[in-house]
């Protein structure tokens, strides 16, 4: 790798930090999908059970557990509170972002690569998503990874 395609990796981490973190914890949660997210990781966090997720005392097996655990170990990092449960979804969005140059580097070159990253980190829905408690972003980093691996292959 380059040293400009360092620099521009570097600025886009820069870039997506300050887009994704900036002041994250500050809003309420607004839509019902995020305060179920906020009550099912407290929970979870509260009983110490890192394995079975709850809301209101209920089972809740509906989505995977990636999002869960990390939204808990953000509890333990930053404190039970909004910008903690959100922290995973803005990292996983950065990754994103990271992932996406990469791609566009190896498929034309580092312009089309740094164009096609902060396309997808200045798009609405995916900066709305980057900044909710959600799994969505983890799905969605996983997805562009497994991509990568699969361009690489």
């Amino acid at each position: 790798m380059k040293k400009s395609e360092i620099y521009i990796k570097i600025s886009l981490l820069v870039i997506s930090a300050i887009l994704f973190l900036y002041n994250l914890g500050s809003a309420l949660p607004i839509i019902e999908m995020e305060k179920f997210y906020f009550q099912s990781v407290k929970e979870m966090f509260a009983r110490g059970d890192w394995i079975t997720p709850y809301y209101h005392g209920q089972f809740r097996f509906a989505k995977p557990i990636l999002f869960y655990w990390c939204a808990s170990i953000s509890y333990l990092a930053f404190g039970i509170n909004n910008f903690a449960v959100r922290f995973p979804s803005a990292v996983f969005a950065i990754f994103t972002v990271l992932t996406t140059f990469s791609i566009g580097r190896r498929l034309f070159d580092s312009r089309t690569g740094l164009l096609a990253a902060l396309i997808t980190a200045t798009f609405p829905l995916f900066f709305m998503y980057a900044r909710y408690a959600s799994p969505d972003m983890a799905l969605t980093f996983l997805m562009v990874y497994a991509m990568y691996l699969f361009m690489r292959g």
